[in-house]
């Protein structure tokens, strides 16, 4: 997930797409990956809050916060 973060990093720069449209990107392309790699391994509580930091980490990248 972080590779695929990464590589749309050149669209959440631009200025000229809406938040809302960088927001739905990074549903289908990121949180999905995110989401199908944890279907692998047992989930932890410890698990969870790393994939909620993660999240919230691309969210604030994407927001510019």
């Amino acid at each position: 997930a972080r590779s695929a973060f990464a590589n749309l990093r050149h669209l959440w720069r631009r200025r000229d797409i809406r938040l809302m449209t960088k927001g739905r990107v990074y549903c289908a392309a990121v949180r999905s990956v995110l989401l199908y790699g944890c279907e692998t391994w047992p989930l932890r509580i410890e698990d969870i809050r790393r994939i909620l930091v993660f999240d919230h980490r691309c969210l604030r990248n994407i927001a510019r916060v």
